[in-house]
C-alpha cells in the first residue's frame, strides 16, 4: 500500500524535496545515501573556517505527525477501489487513527492482503468454470505490483485506502474477469489446443451414443473400436504431457540466460562498489594530505609573519634610534663647529695680540737705536765744570729712574698680558682637548651603532631572503595543493560517473530480476497447467477403465455421479 501511496505522492511533492531525503527514493540504498551525504559535507568543508550543522528527524515521529493531516483530509471524502477501468462503488468511510483504531475497524494491511486473495481467487476460478483458464490466470500475490493492474485507488484528492473501515468493503464488487489479462490473452487462453480438441470430440462422441434405452440422459455406450481410439488418445496425451514442452525449454533456457546476467550485473557492481571504496579511500587520504598541507602551509605562514612582524619593529626601533643619535650627533657637531669657530677667533684675537706686543716690542727698540743713534749723532759736550757735572748726573739719573720705572711698568704689563694669554690658551687647550675626547667618545658610538645598523641590515637581509623562500615554497605548495584540487575534482567526477553506473547497474539488475521473477512465475503456471492436465487425463483414464469394467447401468450411473466436479483441485489424487 505504500507504493501505491507514494506513486501518486511523487507527482505532487517531488519539485519541493530535498535533495538529501533518502528515504523513499528509487534505486537509492543506505550507502549511497552515506555517499552523497559525505560528498556533499566535505566539498563545503574545503573552505577555511566553514561549518557544518547535520541535523536527523525520526521518520516515525514524521509520520505521526502527518496521521492527523491525512484523517482530517480524508474523512468523509468518497473513495472507490478501482480495477483498470472499472471502478468500484464510491464509498464514504469512517477513518480512526492508526494508533489506537476503533472497534471493527481492520489493519489497512489485512485489508489490502484480503482484497489480494479476493481476486486472485476469483480470478483463478474464472466465469466460465475452466480449469486451464483458472491455471493460466493464476499468479502469486508476492509477484504482483503495480503495472500489472494498475492504480487501486482514487478519490476526489489525495486518497488513502488504507485507512478504510471494514464497513467500506463489503459493497465493493471487483470484476475479477478482466483482472490482470488482456483480451488477447484471455481469448488465447481460452482457445483449446489441437490435443484438447480431440480429446473434447472423442468425450462428445462418447456422450452420444445411439442406445439410450438404459443409459442415464447425458451418456452412451461405446464400441470396441471408439474405445480403443480413445485409449490411444489417452496414451499418446500422456506420451505428449509426459515430455517437456518447447515453451518451458525456452523459459528454462532464458531463466538460466537471466540468471547469469544477474551474477555478471551482480560481479559488476561489486566490482564497481569495490572501486568506489577505493576512490572514497584515496578521496578520503587526498583531503587529509590536503589539510595537513594546508595546516603546515598555515603554521609557517603564522610564523613568517610573527618573525616578519618582530623585525619589523626592531627595524623601526633602529631606525627610530639612528635617527635620535644622527640628531644628537648633527647637534654635537654643530656645537663643536661653534666652538671650535669661537675658538679660532680667539686664537686669531691672541696672535694678532702677539703681533701687536711684538710690534710694540720692536717699536721700542728701534726707538732706542733711534735715541742711541740720535745721541751718536748729537754733539755731546762734556761738563766742563763739577757743577754741570754733577747736575749732568743728577738728571741723567732722573732720566734712568724714569725709564726703568717705565720699562717696569711696561715689562709688568706684558708679563701679565702674556700670563693671561697663556693661561687661555691652556684653558682652550683643556676645553679643545675634552672636546676632541667627547668627538671621539661618541665617534666611536657611533661606530658601534653602525656596526650594530650593519648587523639588523644583514639580519633583515637574512629575514628578506628566509621570507622569499617561504614565500617560493608557499607557491609550490599553493601548485601543489591546485594539482590537489583539480585530482579531488576528477576524483568527484569518477565517483559520479561510477554512481550513476551503477544506479543504472541496478535498475538494469531490478529488471532483469523482475524479468526473471515473471518468468519463472509463467514456468510455474505453466507446469501447473501440465501437472493438472496429466492429473486429468489420469482421472479420466481411470473412470474410463472403471466404467468399461462396470456390470450394470448402477454402477456407471454411480461412477458418472462420482465425477461429477467443478475445480480441478477436486480431483483425487492417483
Amino acid at each position: 500500500m505504500e507504493r501505491l501511496i507514494l506513486t501518486h505522492l511523487r507527482s505532487v511533492v517531488s519539485p519541493t524535496l530535498d535533495p538529501l531525503q533518502f528515504a523513499y527514493r528509487p534505486n537509492i540504498g543506505v550507502e549511497d545515501a552515506v555517499i552523497y551525504f559525505l560528498q556533499r559535507t566535505l566539498s563545503h568543508l574545503e573552505p577555511a573556517g566553514s561549518a557544518v550543522r547535520v541535523m536527523f528527524f525520526d521518520f516515525s515521529s514524521a509520520f505521526n505527525t502527518l496521521t492527523a493531516w491525512t484523517i482530517n483530509y480524508l474523512s468523509e471524502r468518497p473513495q472507490y477501489v478501482r480495477l483498470r477501468s472499472f471502478p468500484g462503488e464510491p464509498q464514504w468511510p469512517r477513518l480512526h487513527a492508526l494508533s489506537g483504531r476503533g472497534r471493527g475497524s481492520r489493519d489497512p494491511v489485512e485489508f489490502c492482503r484480503d482484497s489480494l486473495r479476493r481476486v486472485q481467487s476469483t480470478d483463478s476460478l474464472g466465469s466460465s468454470g475452466s480449469p486451464q483458464q483458472g491455471l493460466g490466470k493464476a499468479k502469486s500475490s508476492s509477484h504482483l505490483d503495480e503495472s500489472d493492474f494498475g492504480p487501486l485507488v482514487g478519490a476526489d484528492g489525495l486518497v488513502d485506502s488504507s485507512l478504510g473501515d471494514s464497513s467500506s468493503l463489503s459493497s465493493v464488487k471487483l470484476p475479477a474477469t478482466h483482472f490482470l489479462l488482456t483480451k488477447d490473452q484471455e481469448k488465447a487462453i481460452k482457445a483449446m489446443t489441437p490435443e484438447q480438441e480431440e480429446t473434447a470430440s472423442l468425450l462428445s462422441s462418447i456422450s452420444q451414443a445411439p442406445d439410450t434405452g438404459f443409459l442415464p440422459p447425458g451418456y452412451r455406450l461405446v464400441s470396441d473400436s471408439e474405445w480403443s481410439l480413445l485409449q490411444q488418445e489417452l496414451k499418446n496425451a500422456g506420451r505428449k504431457l509426459g515430455r517437456r514442452c518447447e515453451l518451458c525449454s525456452n523459459y528454462e533456457k532464458q531463466l538460466q540466460a537471466i540468471q547469469g546476467q544477474e551474477a555478471e550485473t551482480r560481479d559488476q557492481v561489486k566490482k564497481l562498489q569495490q572501486m568506489l571504496r577505493q576512490a572514497n579511500d584515496h578521496l578520503e587520504r587526498t583531503i587529509t594530505e590536503k589539510q595537513d598541507l594546508e595546516d603546515s602551509v598555515k603554521l609557517g605562514n603564522e610564523e613568517t609573519t610573527a618573525k616578519v612582524a618582530a623585525l619589523m619593529q626592531r627595524v623601526q626601533e633602529s631606525e627610530s634610534l639612528l635617527n635620535s643619535l644622527q640628531q644628537a650627533f648633527s647637534d654635537a657637531k654643530h656645537s663643536t663647529q661653534e666652538q671650535m669657530s669661537a675658538l679660532m677667533q680667539s686664537r686669531e684675537q691672541l696672535v694678532e695680540e702677539l703681533r701687536r706686543l711684538h710690534r710694540d716690542n720692536e717699536n721700542i727698540l728701534n726707538k732706542q737705536r733711534l735715541h742711541t743713534e740720535l745721541q751718536q749723532q748729537e754733539d755731546f759736550g762734556m761738563p766742563s765744570s763739577e757743577s754741570e757735572l754733577q747736575s749732568l748726573v743728577l738728571q741723567l739719573r732722573q732720566d734712568l729712574v724714569n725709564l726703568r720705572a717705565a720699562t717696569e711698568h711696561q715689562e709688568e704689563k706684558l708679563k701679565a698680558e702674556i700670563l693671561f694669554l697663556k693661561e687661555q690658551i691652556q684653558a682652550e687647550q683643556c676645553l679643545k682637548e675634552n672636546l676632541e675626547e667627547t668627538l671621539q667618545t661618541e665617534i666611536e658610538g657611533y661606530k658601534e651603532e653602525m656596526a650594530s645598523f650593519s648587523s639588523l641590515r644583514t639580519e633583515l637581509e637574512r629575514v628578506k631572503a628566509e621570507k622569499e623562500q617561504l614565500q617560493k615554497s608557499l607557491r609550490e605548495k599553493t601548485e601543489k595543493l591546485e594539482a590537489v584540487e583539480s585530482l579531488k575534482i576528477s576524483l568527484e567526477q569518477q565517483m559520479t560517473e561510477l554512481l550513476s553506473s551503477k544506479r543504472a547497474l541496478e535498475s538494469q539488475a531490478l529488471d532483469e530480476k523482475d524479468k526473471a521473477q515473471r518468468l519463472q512465475t509463467e514456468l510455474d503456471v505453466s507446469e501447473q497447467v501440465q501437472k493438472d492436465f496429466v492429473k486429468l487425463s489420469q482421472t479420466l483414464q481411470v473412470q474410463l477403465e472403471r466404467i468399461r469394467q462396470a456390470e450394470s447401468l448402477d454402477r456407471i450411473k454411480a461412477i458418472l455421479n462420482d465425477t461429477n466436479l467443478t475445480d480441478i483441485n477436486q480431483l483425487p489424487d492417483t
